[in-house]
């Protein structure tokens, strides 16, 4: 147990994680690497919704997914326009180390563009981030089909790594 780094033992046990400041590739408070085990990769936590999909006139088959049943404070992010996140503003993000609060002053900074923040984080992390897909036009008349779509989760922990490169850069 002696052995487990702090975000090992955060995330297997719920002991509180060490608020990471990385310089020279780790954690200079706790000497953690920044490196998650395969064991804690297979455990990242998903969400699976429910959804309809229709083809868009001259895209060849690809699929639009519009997620017109998320509630106001949900999104979907989507990574080179296939949705991937799943983000919800909810009390748990308010309260999860700040990370909320961290969101909400970035947000303010931005005049509540959230499309923009999320852009900008996949930036950060080389990622094409949208909250919109770019698979839109005009649909084709009957192409709509229900989906199950699996998207992760964005977890105070993957925002957490968001924000230590944010505020690296």
């Amino acid at each position: 147990m002696t052995d487990l780094c702090p975000d090992c033992a955060h995330k297997l046990y719920d002991y509180p994680n060490c608020k990471h400041e990385f310089k020279n590739g780790n954690c200079s408070k706790c000497g953690w690497n920044g490196k998650t085990s395969e064991f804690l990769k297979n455990r990242i936590e998903k969400i699976t919704l429910e959804t309809e999909s229709y083809l868009i006139d001259g895209k060849n088959n690809e699929r639009y997914f519009p997620f017109l049943e998320l509630e106001f404070n949900e999104n979907v992010i989507y990574e080179n326009d296939i949705p991937k996140y799943y983000l919800s503003f909810s009390e748990d993000l308010k309260s999860a180390y700040g990370i909320g609060d961290w969101i909400m002053t970035e947000l303010n900074k931005n005049e509540h563009n959230l499309r923009e923040l999320i852009i900008d984080f996949g930036k950060i992390l080389n990622l094409n981030w949208d909250i919109f897909s770019s698979n839109v036009g005009k649909f084709i008349e009957d192409s709509w089909k229900p989906e199950k779509i699996e998207l992760i989760i964005l977890t105070d922990n993957l925002i957490e790594k968001i924000k230590t490169h944010y505020n690296t850069v």
